[in-house]
């Protein structure tokens, strides 16, 4: 972009055409004014620190400040929240609209985080850990399967001849109840009874451990009773078969996860080459012998739409269509891998889409592309822009000064910010009946 001299001004008409990197600078140009003839002014090469406006006319993008020093990375927001979350100096933190930084958790340092909004609640992991955090604070994501109680048998039970099984469960602060143990077994003869011991060392978010035990011989478990300390307990046959059915059985705690995202009632989770999801509205317990997606190479896309979610690979884009995780069909949609990280959501009207908001992403060919519902995908900036192999990236949405952007940041080969073009997005904000262009 020229620079007038010092107190000069500079008249120009803008670049209608937005930004154009594809042509040279020694040729007149692709597109063509009214008249029908060769216009390179039409366009844009390259601007530093430059908005367009749906006209064309440039706006000089505003400066910063420095709101809190030290190493932070994984800044995330949601519109149904009222905070920010990032990673400083070793910890979660939440980040108010006032720019307040509260720390929540000590996690590990450098370990990107991925985030996930249900229900006023933001389920995260940094493949290492996982958690949740609301608006009283940090909390756990699930809580780990106890172990296996330890049973002998008693001399005076008066307990029917046969084989029990017994498991516990851990239940946290809000009653809910997350993965079963394995099964214990013993044999009991006729007129004898059996101890079921609880070990202790609890995790801290355990508030009860509740027991479940068999009829002799059966194979379903029942409630038995419910210990808010360890210690050991002692079956007589008045207690056995009287509670509801062991609901978490075989059901184990979900492993943390590169990616986090949530679609029709479940979590999925993004873990080297598999993707994970997890029970319907139960979203701190999986099935790992059937709830699992398996990929050739790591995942490094996982973005879902109305009816599906985009994976991706370095082997390219593929779209598992279906509500019911248990019956969908994969189809291949691109062959070109996404650049990690490198991913948004932006509102669905802009893209025509039906959805609330649907993914946009680049790919390794250098192409912006937005996933729609059906595995539809959209090139956005292909014919325009052309832009080197990036190794990772981040992608912003916003909205300011009536313009709703999609803003960039592409590293390749350790270099930072080495992204060749940028490009602009014509679309319609309304705020209380005003119309804004943009």
């Amino acid at each position: 972009m020229p620079t007038p001299s010092a107190g000069d001004t500079l008249d120009m008409q803008g670049w209608p055409a937005g930004v154009n990197n594809r042509i040279r600078e020694t040729e007149p140009g692709a597109v063509t004014d009214r008249r029908n003839k060769p216009n390179a002014s039409l366009h844009l090469r390259e601007a530093v620190n430059v908005d367009l406006t749906q006209f064309g006319h440039p706006i000089r993008r505003k400066g910063y400040d420095l709101l809190e020093a030290g190493y932070t990375h994984s800044l995330w927001s949601d519109p149904s929240i009222g905070y920010g979350l990032c990673v400083q100096e070793g910890w979660l933190c939440t980040l108010s609209a006032t720019g307040v930084v509260t720390q929540l958790r000590e996690i590990h340092a450098y370990a990107r985080v991925s985030y996930a909004v249900v229900n006023q609640q933001v389920f995260w992991s940094n493949s290492l850990e996982m958690g949740r955090v609301d608006d009283a604070g940090s909390l756990h994501w699930s809580l780990p399967e106890p172990p296996i109680p330890t049973l002998a048998t008693t001399s005076n039970g008066a307990m029917s001849a046969g084989t029990y099984k017994v498991a516990t469960v851990y239940v946290d602060e809000f009653d809910e109840e997350y993965g079963a143990s394995e099964t214990a077994l013993i044999e009991v003869s006729e007129g004898q009874g059996f101890d079921v011991s609880v070990a202790g060392g609890w995790p801290t978010e355990a508030q009860d451990l509740r027991i479940f035990i068999s009829q002799p011989n059966g194979e379903i478990l029942y409630e038995t009773a419910t210990l808010s300390t360890p210690l050991t307990l002692s079956i007589s046959p008045g207690i056995l078969g009287r509670g509801r059915e062991i609901e978490t059985r075989d059901l184990k705690q979900p492993k943390p996860g590169k990616i986090v995202r949530y679609f029709n009632g479940r979590m999925y989770i993004a873990r080297n080459d598999t993707v994970i999801f997890t029970e319907a509205l139960r979203y701190g317990l999986t099935r790992p012998a059937q709830g699992i997606y398996m990929f050739a190479s790591p995942v490094i896309l996982l973005e879902p739409v109305a009816d599906g979610v985009f994976v991706g690979t370095k082997e390219g884009i593929v779209f598992l269509r279906g509500m019911d995780p248990y019956d969908i069909t994969q189809t291949n949609v691109l062959s070109h891998a996404p650049v990690p990280n490198a991913v948004t959501r932006v509102p669905g009207e802009f893209m025509e889409s039906g959805d609330s908001s649907v993914p946009v992403w680049w790919g390794e060919d250098g192409a912006m592309v937005a996933g729609q519902t059906g595995g539809q995908v959209v090139q956005l900036t292909k014919d325009r822009l052309a832009v080197p192999m990036f190794s990772s990236g981040a992608m912003l949405y916003r909205e300011q000064e009536g313009m709703a952007q999609v803003v960039s940041s592409l590293n390749k080969g350790g270099q930072i910010s080495a992204m060749g073009a940028s490009d602009s997005v014509v679309a319609e904000v309304r705020r209380k009946t005003t119309k804004l262009n943009c």
